[in-house]
């Protein structure tokens, strides 16, 4: 089924510059088989902390793992004028736990993230944005004590104005952050002047090319109940900043798709560190995560993000995450 949520953001003209030449085709990896039956069910746990004197919220849902084990945390974050149960809804859960991987759902101050776009409203009374970046770190600092655990890698997915502050997260924390998925989504216009990553990070995105919402090649987003919501770049061009920062190298691999409508996909492997770039482009007018036609985001999401954070967790790279339950 396809989810379509109050839209964050709308579209311009598109310009197909072909900013992926340097991007391999890929083909469509197959989803996730059904995850089995959890005999052990999550610890789900409602977390509260105050940043900027403002009160934040989150649910986590942890793995029973073996005493002392570290566990790997994946952040999901919702589209505007949601909160996590959104996100929650979509089946990530299902096919983390089994995996051993928590999952943190936090809820956006006033339901919008403050994901950097020029020229959007703040949907807060006092006009001021809130601190997400410190609220996110926060997430998986605390998320460690309650699970009494080290954690050992961070990945970050989000839908719509969530994709847009994943966008931003992966720029500004790529220190503990390491794989990020960005759906119906794009990073903000002119990011690229400021976007100055510590670490190579593994990135996906998944985008319509008729997106009415978020504008595929950039340019102003659709406004929310009114109020505009500022610029984006657009999906190639971000890919190619990250094609660039992670100094990948090009394959050529002939691409196809079982999907309807179809999905192309591109691939820039050989990157810094084994960290991976991906775009999938699906041939429609639509804002949403598609979960129908043969292409399930979940799915591709989840095993983007899974099979990089299995991989950077095996990689000396990882103990720059080294998160304990002390910090």
């Amino acid at each position: 089924m396809a989810h379509g949520w109050p839209a964050a953001d709308r579209a311009h003209a598109p310009d197909r510059s072909g900013a992926l030449g340097a991007v391999a085709a890929a083909s469509v990896p197959a989803p996730v088989p059904a995850a089995v039956p959890v005999t052990v069910p999550p610890t789900v746990t409602r977390l509260t902390t105050t940043i900027g004197g403002l009160e934040r919220h989150w649910v986590l849902a942890s793995p029973a793992l073996a005493a002392g084990r570290p566990v790997d945390l994946v952040i999901a974050l919702h589209g505007v004028g949601n909160d996590g149960s959104q996100m929650r809804a979509l089946g990530l859960e299902g096919l983390a736990i089994p995996d051993g991987v928590a999952v943190a759902f936090p809820d956006a101050a006033y339901g919008a993230w403050n994901d950097g776009r020029p020229g959007a409203d703040v949907l807060s009374p006092d006009g001021r944005g809130a601190d997400d970046i410190a609220f996110l770190r926060t997430v998986i600092s605390r998320s460690g004590i309650e699970m009494q655990r080290t954690i050992r890698s961070v990945g970050v997915i989000g839908f719509s104005n969530g994709a847009m502050m994943t966008a931003r997260v992966a720029c500004e924390m790529s220190d503990i952050v390491s794989v990020v998925a960005i759906v119906a989504g794009s990073a903000p216009a002119g990011f690229q002047g400021a976007c100055r990553p510590q670490e190579p990070v593994s990135v996906a995105i998944v985008a319509d090319r008729g997106d009415p919402v978020v504008p595929y090649d950039g340019g102003q987003v659709a406004p929310y109940q009114g109020r505009p919501r500022g610029l984006v770049s657009g999906v190639d061009a971000t890919v190619a900043f990250w094609v660039h920062a992670d100094a990948c190298h090009a394959t050529a691999t002939p691409s196809t798709s079982p999907a309807t409508p179809p999905v192309g996909a591109a691939e820039a492997d050989g990157c810094q560190a084994t960290r991976r770039v991906m775009r999938f482009t699906i041939d429609d007018a639509a804002h949403e995560w598609r979960r129908a036609g043969g292409f399930d985001t979940t799915s591709v999401v989840w095993s983007f993000v899974r099979t990089d954070l299995l991989r950077i967790a095996s990689d000396d790279d990882a103990a720059r995450v080294g998160l304990s339950v002390a910090d």
